[in-house]
């Protein structure tokens, strides 16, 4: 955005990586469609960080909800001792399908 608004730091010095010539970097990453119109895809800073690796949290998401199982899914960092954060994902199946133990590798289909 462009403008005086929606600053992050306003007497800080961090403002000037955030506004650069007169654009507010927002930290949010969209696209735009073939009619203009902009669509909110995901933090640019929303990293999850296992191990020292970068996980994108919408990455996992995507690979999540291509499985014929999975209606809704989301994902987070959960706290982990020797990891720093582990992935933790909050799975809706569909109606046809049922959690088991091993779930996905063996999703049950009714």
């Amino acid at each position: 955005m462009k403008g005086p608004t929606g600053c992050r730091y306003l007497d800080d010095p961090r403002q000037h990586e955030y506004v650069q010539n007169g654009w507010n970097l927002t930290g949010d990453m969209y696209r735009q469609d073939e009619d203009g119109y902009f669509w909110f895809q995901a933090r640019a800073d929303d990293m999850i960080i296992s191990a020292g690796y970068n996980i994108a949290g919408p990455e996992v998401e995507a690979v999540l909800a291509a499985h014929p199982a999975v209606r809704e899914c989301a994902v987070t960092a959960a706290p982990d001792e020797e990891r720093g954060q582990i992935v933790k994902a909050f799975v809706v199946l569909n109606s046809n399908y049922v959690a088991g133990p091993n779930w996905p590798d063996a999703a049950g289909f009714l």
